[in-house]
Parts: structure tokens; C-alpha cells; sequence
């Protein structure tokens, strides 16, 4: 039987990255977002605007917001990084799904089960990826 060839990933060389959520891990997400080749940190996102903004001049950030659906609605972001607090991955993720764009997220095991069934099955357009890491840091 002939396997069908994998959708090609949609990311270009040089690609935008978001980070919604800015806790303690958001740092780190940050900081390894600066040494991978051809990622650049576009925007960040907190329900706390103020907090948005001084994590963004902290990373010399170009754009934060209180709202993460302005930050998903950019066209210069294409990878978002959802590093809310345990418990409350699972709305960012799907919106960042729905609005077009490669998803990382840490621990979507903190859902409850029906919850991580959203997030594996939510269709997403061809060529996206969906990355998450239970445990990761354990």
C-alpha cells in the first residue's frame, strides 16, 4: 500500500511567533523562541494589558495586548505558544486553531479528558501542526 504524502508545513523560513498567556513559563518561551533560526516573539497576550506590555518591552516585543484575539487575528504571527496557567490551556488553543495558526502547548493533559478530545479532533486547514508536551517538565 502506497502512503500518501504529509501536507507540508505552512510556516515560512522566517516565521512570527505568539505567546498568549504570560506566567512564569512564558519567560522560558521566550527565551528559546530567541536562539531558534528564522523565529522572531511579534506579540504577546494576557487578560492583564499592563501585564502584556511589560512583558513586551522586557523582550522588545513590538505588539501586546489584553485581549488574545487581537493577537490572533495578526497575519505576522503564524505559531502560537499558549502558556496560560495549568488548567486553562484549552480555550486559548482552539482559538489559536480556528484562527489559522500552528499551536504549541505544554500540558492539554490538565484538561479533563472531554477536553482533550477538543483539541486533538478540532480540524484545523492543511499544513498546520499542533504541538503539545505532557509532563514535560516533570
Amino acid at each position: 500500500m502506497a502512503l500518501e504524502p504529509m501536507n507540508q508545513p505552512t510556516i515560512p523560513s522566517t516565521f512570527g511567533v505568539g505567546i498568549i498567556g504570560l506566567g512564569m513559563i512564558a519567560d522560558f518561551h521566550a527565551q528559546a523562541i530567541a536562539h531558534v533560526r528564522g523565529a522572531r516573539l511579534v506579540g504577546v497576550a494576557s487578560r492583564d494589558a499592563v501585564k502584556a506590555e511589560t512583558f513586551a518591552q522586557k523582550y522588545k516585543v513590538e505588539f501586546s495586548t489584553g485581549r488574545m484575539e487581537e493577537l490572533l487575528a495578526r497575519r505576522d504571527i503564524h505559531l502560537v505558544c499558549v502558556t496560560t496557567s495549568s488548567g486553562a490551556h484549552l480555550e486559548p488553543a482552539l482559538a489559536a486553531i480556528r484562527a489559522g495558526k500552528h499551536v504549541v502547548i505544554e500540558k492539554p493533559s490538565e484538561t479533563p479528558p472531554s477536553g482533550r478530545m477538543r483539541f486533538c479532533e478540532q480540524p484545523m486547514r492543511p499544513g498546520l501542526g499542533r504541538a503539545h508536551f505532557p509532563r514535560a517538565f516533570r
